[in-house]
């Protein structure tokens, strides 16, 4: 009979767990200096360990204070938790023991109670999860990520390992990273000759949607939560080269409504998943970064329905505002922006002009020029989800891919396939939207641009 597996690797308690639990007596905790307030008599710590955005304050006399201590610096420290009357905090550690178990080496780029922008903050990679702009940011990553997971667990979807290396250009845009050839010394080591690794062109994946779609030939939900790669040689606060896509593939879907739907349920559910475990490190980002606090925003936003409207009404809602170029089949930011303020929220766009949109979207039966697709689009960021039912004509199919590397992908529609429908959302233009982020490149640990990629 199978028991529960008792935690024997470790005793010490995170400061998330302690200040939550408010376990008064002995208590031991490994952490960083955040602050250090040395008085006369006792010496105050600001002491985290990135499991919450608070901090646990540490009194010991000042003659017991390490001559190493510095902010920054890894510490152990044990001692009593008791119950604190300072304001703000409801327990604190009076410490007995303390161990300098690294000292922090000056100069430090980052010091206490002084305010550094974001931009400057990404200069240094290796301390920013000390910040508390970051280390807020890195925690609602974390929730986001398992309410996504949750979601799609809860609502019957199989998750599907997609690849990162293919033969497929998926949105045939081209801005993909090719595997190139690998060199190899001959016997005596005298000559380099070059030798291609694969027997075709190979990328890195700018999505994993045509391999769920052939998943979702035999299992009728699927997603995935992969990385993909685009190429792009834009430097805009909201691209990256390496990224985090959600998406998913749903057999037996014939309704463009019904996608939406989906896609809505997702996000409204992550949302409030986030705001009711996350709340306070919403504000503490806010705070620490200085924009404006989106928790009364995000609360209004799950209580309302999203925006719908057709390619063509979005059109004439442009040219009705009078300061927009006439738009021929696609949309520029300011004219997503726009339309988001326009209707006060986040706005689905769907039936978009062919000549726009790629080869596996569905011709819609109203006119043969549209297919039925959709975007989401939301304030502050544009474009932040698509979709499409697919096409399920192998002759169509066959019109618009040339050569034979998606002959498999043709040939699916000539062996029962069901008709399936499916959507990628950006991961990291999930978490801007959500927090108001100024810059996409705060809300990856390691962010890769172009002419950019430190570590």
């Amino acid at each position: 009979m199978l028991g529960v597996l008792v935690r024997r690797y470790s005793t010490r308690q995170s400061i998330s767990e302690i200040l939550q639990q408010k376990s008064l007596g002995k208590c031991d905790v490994s952490g960083w200096v955040r602050n250090a307030r040395k008085q006369k008599e006792n010496t105050f710590l600001d002491l985290t360990d990135g499991s919450s955005f608070t901090h646990l304050q540490v009194v010991l006399p000042s003659s017991l204070v390490p001559h190493d201590l510095k902010n920054h610096s890894a510490l152990r420290v044990s001692g009593d938790l008791i119950a604190s009357n300072h304001k703000g905090q409801e327990v604190e550690l009076h410490a007995q023991e303390i161990k300098v178990i690294n000292s922090c080496e000056e100069p430090y780029p980052l010091q206490p109670r002084k305010h550094f922008s974001l931009n400057f903050v990404r200069q240094f990679p290796c301390y920013k999860s000390k910040t508390n702009s970051i280390s807020s940011i890195l925690r609602i990553r974390n929730r986001l990520t398992q309410a996504i997971h949750q979601y799609f667990q809860d609502n019957g979807y199989i998750q599907i390992h997609t690849p990162i290396l293919t033969s497929n250009d998926c949105e045939g845009g081209g801005e993909v990273f090719k595997i190139t050839e690998t060199k190899s010394k001959t016997k005596n080591n005298s000559e380099e000759t070059n030798l291609e690794y694969f027997d075709k062109p190979v990328f890195l994946t700018v999505s994993g949607q045509l391999h769920l779609e052939a998943i979702c030939n035999g299992i009728s939900k699927v997603y995935n939560f992969n990385p993909a790669f685009r190429a792009e040689k834009g430097r805009t606060r909201r691209h990256l080269s390496e990224f985090w896509m959600v998406e998913a593939e749903m057999a037996f879907v014939e309704d463009i409504h019904v996608l939406m739907d989906g896609i809505e349920e997702l996000i409204k559910n992550v949302t409030i998943n986030f705001l009711k475990y996350q709340a306070e490190d919403l504000k503490s980002f806010a705070k620490s970064a200085k924009v404006e606090d989106r928790t009364e925003i995000l609360r209004n936003m799950v209580s309302l329905g999203f925006h719908r409207i057709t390619f063509t009404e979005a059109c004439q809602m442009l040219s009705d505002a009078g300061q927009f170029d006439k738009v021929v089949d696609d949309f520029s930011r300011e004219h997503e922006l726009y339309l988001c303020k326009k209707l006060g929220g986040p706005v689905f766009v769907y039936n978009w002009p062919r000549s726009s949109k790629p080869f596996y979207m569905r011709t819609c039966q109203e006119d043969s020029d549209l297919v039925y697709c959709v975007d989401l689009l939301v304030p502050g960021v544009g474009e932040l989800c698509g979709g499409s039912l697919r096409e399920i004509s192998a002759t169509a199919l066959e019109s618009r891919v040339e050569g034979s590397e998606l002959e498999w992908y043709i040939d699916m529609r000539r062996k029962g396939s069901a008709p399936t429908a499916g959507f990628g959302l950006g991961f990291e233009r999930l978490i801007q939207w959500l927090i108001g982020a100024e810059n996409i490149k705060d809300t990856i640990p390691f962010y890769r641009s172009s002419h950019e990629c430190q570590l």
